[in-house]
């Protein structure tokens, strides 16, 4: 865009300062300094102080401070990328005068009502600000509307800002620079709790769940499967648990002391639930396994079973259906196949 307005309702205060730290960050990111900066307009909205130099100064101050925070994280100044000036700061009264007035013929308690009414200064100020922003652009010089002179230069940019927004796909979503470092460190803290409690003991629990299945295979007497589940999972926790309890651990005292991550429960909550949800998942491929060859196991006791019954029944009563019709041979067969076999 050639002109971004970033409408603040209110003081300066501690949103400004997210949303213009975590903008520069992001235009850092998007290398949009390789093209002409848009023209940004600050419109301070509902001001009862129309001081404008003293509303620059705040921003100045605040610019001074974010600038050192940038520095430091990413070594450029939040001045190279966001520049403010007297030109492009606007003041805005409220839009309405507000008068409270009694309903007309009530008299009632509590009956006044509040009357809204705009105000010509509100009206006066957005105007200016309109034709202000139209005359810098007029101004703007030729080769910052048209930084790009071929469309070569202008696809390889494209593809540069493109790229970026790939790698970094949550570039927006914070609501500060230091809710981005932590959402960072607990990313990589959740990775390597992983590999060092769940993953890194991989060939342990394959051992352990390839040793309950034979012990599952050669079970002979059907047993209901739930209990059959509960029991080998059971077995199955006893190796599991004591590394899941070990990883919950480590990243509750991560949190706890690391300074950074003590500032936002929020995000730490939201991570603890998403480390959660992965050694969920890891342990339900080990009951998986295990569910599905008591299955198997289960369904072949109940076929070898139900075989042996079905010939036992049909080698029995062979005279007595000899001396049956077709119509009720097919019954009696459907009789003793319910019986052996349950459907």
């Amino acid at each position: 865009s050639q002109v971004v307005i970033i409408n603040v309702k209110g003081d300066i205060g501690n949103e400004l300062q997210n949303l213009l730290q975590i903008c520069a960050y992001s235009l850092n990111k998007l290398n949009v300094r390789k093209v002409a900066a848009p023209k940004i307009f600050f419109v301070l909205n509902q001001q009862a102080d129309p001081d404008l130099d003293k509303h620059l100064d705040s921003i100045n101050i605040l610019m001074d401070k974010l600038n050192g925070d940038l520095m430091d994280t990413e070594g450029v100044k939040i001045s190279d990328l966001i520049k403010v000036s007297r030109e492009n700061l606007f003041i805005l009264p409220s839009a309405f005068n507000s008068e409270q007035m009694n309903k007309p013929g009530s008299k009632l308690f509590n009956s006044e009502v509040t009357k809204l009414s705009p105000t010509v200064t509100f009206a006066d100020k957005c105007t200016k600000l309109r034709l202000s922003i139209i005359k810098q652009l007029d101004n703007m010089p030729v080769d910052d509307r048209t930084p790009f002179q071929t469309m070569k230069e202008w696809m390889e940019m494209s593809g540069i800002i493109w790229d970026t927004i790939v790698r970094y796909q949550d570039i927006v979503k914070y609501r500060n620079v230091e809710e981005m470092k932590c959402d960072n460190e607990l990313n990589k803290l959740v990775s390597g709790l992983m590999e060092e409690h769940i993953y890194r003991h991989k060939q342990e629990f394959l051992e352990i769940t390839n040793d309950l299945s034979l012990q599952i295979q050669n079970i002979k007497i059907f047993t209901h499967s739930e209990s059959l589940l509960t029991k080998f999972v059971f077995k199955f926790d006893n190796i599991f648990l004591p590394h899941q309890r070990d990883c919950d651990k480590a990243f509750t005292e991560h949190c706890e002391t690391n300074m950074l991550l003590k500032k936002n429960s929020r995000l730490c909550k939201e991570f603890r639930d998403n480390l959660s949800r992965l050694i969920y998942i890891e342990k339900k491929v080990y009951e998986d396994k295990l569910k599905f060859q008591i299955k198997a196991v289960s369904v072949e006791i109940l076929l070898s079973n139900g075989m042996k019954k079905f010939q036992d029944a049909i080698t029995k009563n062979v005279d007595d259906y000899l001396q049956l019709d077709v119509d009720q041979r097919e019954e009696a067969f459907d009789q003793i196949w319910k019986e052996c076999f349950g459907g």
